[in-house]
């Protein structure tokens, strides 16, 4: 019985044994040529280091973004940081978006690796030097990520592209969208609507614009992808209400907007991040923002449109808290609305006052890259907040 079953097995193996090492040899000169390759069979992941999390990441050919969030239960100051992408030895050096991270905050760290090439998937190991706020860097420790990614093309930096609006206002191109606003009353004593992560606050009033292809620039900034995956988003116009000179208003608002297009990353509620201050620059006419990052805003116009106007001051939310009862804000001057309570999620019901010369009151996002710089990267703002504006006896 046992030399039958020698005898089977060395016959089995004589007669498919070929075929098992054509496999093998096809298999090995495919890899060799670069037709498969087991580090894209890899899944996309990011694996954070103990006492963080990462939320979401993304690597273009020029650039590569990681937000992390601070899990540690304390403050921490970040001291420096660098990235190892692939078998390279030598670490590009890293930048983090804020210096002091409190407990449970978020921050991003920007890498400038120049050598990736679009399509490939690559395994990084992103090394982040920290210490407590208490401390001082000579207490600094240092801790890493590793993260496996798919490189996209960007020939911009993945920077929102910005066209040169000095000149007069972008053509308007019959594959784009006209300006059409969305125009609600308060004639039964409130209203109720949606706004959407890509309503773009710098649009309000701006008749003179037709919002173009994603492959186009104009006004708004836009992240400048060569093509962009078809789930990308079109800028929209803020809805918009009918107001009169000293109404006053209050708010609730609900829901929530992520501003990465990542499943995976966080959804700011209407209220944004209130530890961290965006700084939006004004646009034409209409003021700059330096209030909650992703926060829910609104700017109040005469009708006229603001792309002949000069940029009235900001309202300074470093020194203006957001958490007031009541507000006055000016002409075109972008304000926070949040959830309308005066602290996240309860409080008393905040109240604002229209400004002299009000006729229209629009609600909206104040975006940009990071939150910070020219108005734009509303493309990949995925959400939606439910408000409520209830004119005040």
């Amino acid at each position: 019985m046992t030399n039958k079953r020698a005898q089977g097995a060395l016959e089995f193996l004589t007669t498919y044994g070929w075929a098992f090492v054509v496999v093998l040899v096809l298999i090995g000169t495919m890899s060799s040529m670069g037709v498969i390759s087991p580090s894209q069979l890899q899944p996309e992941k990011c694996v954070s280091p103990p006492g963080f999390s990462c939320d979401a990441h993304s690597m273009s050919e020029n650039e590569q973004k990681f937000k992390f969030k601070n899990k540690l239960g304390y403050s921490i100051n970040i001291k420096n940081s660098s990235i190892a992408i692939g078998s390279s030895n030598t670490a590009s050096t890293c930048s983090s978006d804020s210096q002091l991270i409190g407990s449970d905050e978020d921050f991003i760290i920007t890498c400038n690796d120049q050598d990736l090439k679009d399509g490939e998937k690559v395994k990084s190991e992103l090394e982040i030097a920290y210490y407590k706020s208490t401390s001082d860097e000579s207490f600094a420790k240092s801790v890493k990520a590793s993260i496996v990614s798919q490189v996209f093309k960007s020939e911009t930096n993945y920077q929102p592209v910005i066209e040169d609006n000095t000149s007069d206002a972008p053509t308007n191109e019959s594959t784009g969208t006209p300006y059409q606003e969305n125009l609600f009353s308060l004639s039964g004593g409130s209203v109720s609507f949606s706004v959407k992560g890509t309503d773009a606050i710098y649009l309000a009033g701006r008749t003179d614009i037709t919002i173009p292809p994603l492959d186009s620039t104009y006004e708004i900034g836009r992240h400048g992808i060569t093509n962009y995956p078809s789930y990308f988003l079109i800028e929209t116009i803020p809805n918009a209400i009918f107001v009169e000179p000293n109404q006053v208003l209050s708010f609730s608002a609900s829901g929530s907007i992520d501003y990465w297009l990542n499943p995976s990353a966080e959804f700011y509620s209407p209220d944004g991040k209130l530890s961290t201050a965006s700084n939006v620059r004004a646009l034409k006419g209409i003021s700059a923002y330096n209030g909650p990052w992703g926060s829910l805003v609104g700017v109040f116009t005469d009708g006229s449109n603001p792309n002949s106007l000069s940029a009235p001051s900001s309202i300074n939310y470093l020194t203006t808290s957001i958490n007031s009862t009541s507000f006055s804000p000016g002409l075109r001057q972008v304000f926070f609305i949040g959830d309308g309570l005066t602290a996240l999620n309860t409080g008393d019901r905040q109240s604002i006052t229209v400004p002299a010369g009000a006729t229209k009151l629009y609600i909206g996002i104040a975006d940009s890259w990071a939150f910070s710089g020219y108005p734009g990267a509303y493309e990949d703002n995925n959400g939606a907040f439910s408000v409520t504006v209830y004119l005040n006896e």
